[in-house]
């Protein structure tokens, strides 16, 4: 520069470019003094080219530009600022540049970066877009520089706080400059550290599923770029909590084990014998695991963790600790295992009331698993006592009408109505709340919600706990058939929260005494199970058991029914009978007379059912009786004799006919009617040797259908033949009344008595409407018309 001002003069092109070229060198030596003298030779040149060649030369604008770039490097932002203004305005007016060349794109960034000094972030965003525009038109492919003005964009629009297109920009910043220069240069790790920036930005306002695809590209650049541990180990954290408050289990067990390993690895690197960074990532993935419902693997690592952590590590009340305490009682509890969960969550829940008092969120979520472990584990009161806390807070901080105020009521219900199995006082404040829920859920959640059905349900259990009246009992089944017809149309008939309802249905009507409406449930509810179950399952031995008590209630239910028709029948035979005789005409008597009989043998019928099992027995003995005493008949005749006795019919004269079966008449009772309207005659045996009754019914018998005489004379002109059947015997009573009858044979003696023989089924027995549905080979429904036809 010397030698040539002194040769060609100090304003001659090639002095000014000497001059130039040694003001950048002496501004690359980088200390204070080198730059200041550069920055004054720098302007030396742009005053004496300005001078000499005009303001809107070329050189002239080269010498401001970097002029310009001295002063922004030093940070004297005011005068840049001032003459980048002037160097924008003359490059667009210069005809060698334009508004779009790259020179006037260089201004642009430059008077952007003064303003961006300064804060005014909307003025400096302006001016980078105009610059990438120009450099986006200038290039012909991915290019540094137009990276470089999308990261002065992207760092306005974070700084206004547009983080989505700030996000936006860094990605394109990104993908341009591994295009341009590939993975491993610094545009790039300086892209990757403004996204990391970012992330930490959205990951401190809650955005995390914003946060996670940066997290994605960021994670994946410094697995791919050799030495960038650092990047990867700052990131890695990061993308676990995001995936953990987005509830992502598989990905944040993935990343959590990766860290465990990473951590593992450091501390056998450095021979760190606490482990303690170690140990700490381990829970973290054990936490991870709990979370994403791998409970056993949880508690594979839990366990030790917390060992650890009470006896190396922060100690038993540690905050540490008590997380894993946490997550093992998570894990227990979600296994159904209450009873080992219990001493974790009271533990935990201890902790945060000593430190955080009563109405902290952490304590109150504590508080919440606390109490269903106690109810699960039989300790209602203490549930109740837990329940009513949890209830008060979110009263307080949610209001009575909050989603989480009426789930904490519900709670609260169900161990209330635990406890009134042994306190009843507590029934009615159960009920009050479980209404209370089931009304909020109807109007928010809608008829058919998961959660309306749930409280229904439990309503109405709630509702047939003792002391339960038949308006308790009726709402119950008018709630359990509401939740099976919900369920039946969002699950299916063939659902097994489906069938529970129904079997909840039935059970209601069968406390409720109605048998009829619950025999068919039941038997709906076992067809299920023994089709999707089996017929050995626990729950299906449970139903073929309510089944079977159905029917035998039901059983009793149409028995007592019919003793009572039967009584009705009795009261109004022998009014008929005395109204026979006054009228004493043939015709009113017999009408009379048919009803009479009618009445009886639907009462013997009906007492011979009641009476079904005592009355076999009873005939098997007389069997064994009757046998022997025929024996010693047999023993006792006459040598020579015919096998009759005298005055029975002779042997040429035809036997008169049975007697015909009597019809009930409708004075008889409409229960009689459709109890006997199919049934076979009475057993002699069990009718007329009942005291008080067989003989007055052979003596309405003589006054209607059948002229035999009294029973007496009946009885002694029966059949000498000790095994003859009580048809016959019935038919030669009837001959020997028709000749009159003949004294001699009462002066024989008694006459052994009668064997008789096993009843025989009706050819249409009665059949309970509660048993109708049943198979014809049904068990029950054999044993039923076996008892009916008795």
């Amino acid at each position: 520069a010397a030698g040539r001002s002194e040769v060609q003069g100090p304003d001659h092109p090639d002095t000014l470019a000497s001059r130039n070229n040694l003001a950048c060198a002496l501004f690359k030596q980088g200390t204070p003094e080198s730059r200041q003298r550069a920055v004054e030779l720098h302007r030396q040149v742009w005053e004496d080219r300005t001078r000499v060649h005009g303001e809107a030369s070329t050189g002239a604008l080269a010498s401001l530009q970097n002029l310009t770039s001295s002063l922004i490097s030093m940070g004297d932002t005011r005068q840049a600022e001032a003459l980048l203004t002037r160097q924008l305005e003359l490059a667009k007016a210069c005809p060698a540049y334009g508004p779009s060349d790259p020179y006037t794109a260089t201004a642009a960034t430059g008077l952007a970066l003064c303003l961006q000094a300064r804060g005014e972030f909307e003025r400096s965003l302006a001016l980078h877009e105009e610059a990438l525009a120009i450099r986006q038109a200038a290039s012909t492919g991915p290019r540094e520089e137009v990276s470089m003005a999308l990261l002065g964009v992207g760092h306005c629009q974070e700084q206004l706080g547009d983080w989505d297109a700030a996000a936006a920009t860094y990605r394109r910043m990104f993908d341009v400059q591994v295009q341009a220069a590939g993975v491993g240069n610094e545009g790039t790790e300086l892209a990757v550290s403004k996204l990391l920036a970012l992330v930490g930005k959205m990951v401190g306002q809650e955005r995390y599923e914003d946060a996670l695809p940066l997290l994605a590209t960021v994670v994946d650049w410094a697995r791919l770029v050799p030495g960038q541990d650092s990047v990867l180990g700052d990131a890695l954290p990061k993308q676990a909590q995001c995936l953990q408050e987005t509830q992502r289990w598989a990905e944040l067990v993935a990343v959590r084990r990766e860290l465990a390993k990473r951590a593992e690895a450091a501390a056998d690197a450095v021979g760190d014998k606490t482990r303690a960074a170690a140990w700490e990532a381990e829970q973290n993935l054990g936490m991870a695991l709990c979370l994403a419902g791998d409970w056993e693997a949880a508690l594979w690592k839990l366990p030790s963790c917390l060992v650890y952590q009470e006896q190396w590590g922060q100690g038993p009340q540690s905050e540490a600790a008590m997380s894993a305490r946490k997550h093992i009682g998570l894990c227990l509890y979600s296994q159904s295992k209450y009873a080992q969960a219990l001493p974790h969550w009271q533990a935990v829940y201890d902790w945060h009331m000593a430190r955080q008092g009563p109405e902290h969120e952490d304590t109150i979520y504590c508080a919440d698993h606390l109490g269903m472990c106690l109810r699960e584990a039989d300790d209602p009161a203490e549930s109740v006592r837990i329940f009513r806390q949890v209830r008060a807070y979110r009263v307080k901080t949610l209001g009575a009408d909050d989603a989480d105020t009426i789930d904490a009521e519900h709670d609260l219900a169900i161990s209330l109505n635990n406890l009134a199995h042994t306190q009843p006082r507590h029934k009615p404040e159960a009920l009050s709340l479980y209404r209370r829920a089931l009304a909020w859920h109807k109007e928010h959640s809608g008829a058919g919600h998961e959660d309306t059905l749930d409280v229904a349900t439990n309503l109405g259990i709630c509702l047939t706990n003792k002391p339960c009246t038949e308006a308790d009992q009726a709402e119950a089944a008018a709630l359990f058939q509401e939740v099976h017809t919900q369920r039946a149309k969002t699950l299916g008939e063939d659902h097994k929260d489906t069938m529970d309802a129904l079997f909840k249905q039935a059970d209601a009507l069968a406390d409720s005494g109605q048998f009829a409406q619950a025999a068919p449930l039941f038997q709906r509810v076992l067809t299920w199970q023994q089709k999707t179950l089996g017929p050995k399952d626990a729950a299906t031995v449970e139903t073929q058991g309510r089944v079977e008590w159905a029917m035998e209630e039901l059983l009793k239910q149409e028995q007592a029914g019919s003793r009572l028709a039967a009584r009705k029948a009795r009261k109004k035979g022998p009014q008929a009978g005395g109204a026979a005789k006054g009228a004493g005409t043939s015709a009113a008597g017999a009408d009379d007379a048919a009803a009479r009989a009618a009445a009886e043998a639907a009462a013997a019928s009906l007492l011979a059912e009641e009476e079904a099992a005592a009355r076999a027995k009873a005939l098997a003995e007389e069997k064994k009786r009757s046998k022997k005493a025929g024996k010693q008949a047999a023993k006792k005749q006459p040598a020579g004799a015919d096998g009759k006795q005298a005055g029975s019919t002779s042997s040429s004269q035809p036997a008169a006919a049975p007697p015909p079966e009597v019809q009930p008449s409708p004075s008889a009772g409409a229960a009689a009617q459709e109890v006997h309207a199919s049934a076979a005659p009475a057993d002699p045996a069990s009718s007329s040797q009942e005291p008080g009754k067989g003989e007055g019914g052979g003596k309405q018998a003589a006054g209607t259908a059948v002229n035999t005489g009294s029973s007496k004379e009946a009885m002694a002109g029966g059949s000498a033949d000790p095994t003859a059947p009580p048809a016959h015997a019935a038919a030669a009573s009837q001959g020997a009344g028709s000749a009159g009858g003949s004294s001699s044979a009462t002066s024989q003696g008694p006459l052994p008595p009668t064997p008789t023989s096993q009843p025989t089924l009706p050819a249409q027995p009665y059949l309970p409407p509660g048993l109708q549905h049943l198979p014809p080979n049904h068990p029950l429904r054999l044993a039923a018309m076996a008892a009916g036809a008795g």
